[in-house]
């Protein structure tokens, strides 16, 4: 748990002031997203506890709610609570959405961020051998500014350059569905 704690105290100094050059915002944006990744990637495959495996989504979504766009973080709730309740697991989007595939590396670096109006798209790439250095990010985070303790908060991530992305992924899962019923798995084309 110290690793969790550290990260979000970390992450609360990320917070921008409220007016900084967009030099410096998009210093703040980096290192925000830098830092969310920063956790995440080594959590995702090293957290345990004393009961086994500890889910980095879930602990995101739910002690640091601040960090995702209300939708969103409703939406992929939803999502967990689907699997949850499916008695085969064959339920919600099937591959880890802060990484856009089931495989994923434990580091990742930020080689491009750049405004698109009023939010920041976020180059996010996994470093090892296979995708480090490659010409396409394995995925965009789209982050928002927004007054809370962060400064920012997460809206969205793109997969792909034909916009596939997680909130459509979500919402097409819940379209499909509805609120109840069997649900099909989205799987990612990584």
């Amino acid at each position: 748990m110290f690793v969790i704690a550290s990260f979000f105290i970390a992450q609360a100094q990320v917070k921008a002031p409220k007016r900084v050059s967009q030099q410096a915002e998009e210093a703040f944006v980096r290192k925000f997203v830098q830092r969310f990744y920063d956790w995440y990637g080594p959590a995702a495959t090293h957290f345990f506890d004393n009961n086994g495996p500890v889910d980095p989504e879930r602990i995101a979504l739910k002690s640091k709610a601040e960090m995702f766009n209300p939708e969103l973080r409703k939406l992929l709730l939803d999502d967990l609570r689907a699997t949850d309740e499916s008695k085969d697991g064959e339920a919600g989007i099937d591959y880890m959405p802060f990484f856009g595939a089931q495989d994923f590396c434990e580091h990742y670096s930020i080689p491009s961020v750049r405004r698109d109006g009023a939010r920041w798209l976020v180059e996010v790439r996994g470093i090892n051998d296979a995708h480090y250095g490659g010409s396409v990010p394995d995925l965009i985070a789209v982050v928002e500014k927004v007054n809370t303790k962060y400064g920012w908060r997460f809206a969205n991530f793109i997969y792909d350059n034909n916009g596939r992305n997680l909130m459509s992924d979500l919402k097409e899962e819940m379209h499909i569905t509805g609120s109840r019923g069997r649900r099909h798995k989205i799987t990612t084309v990584h």
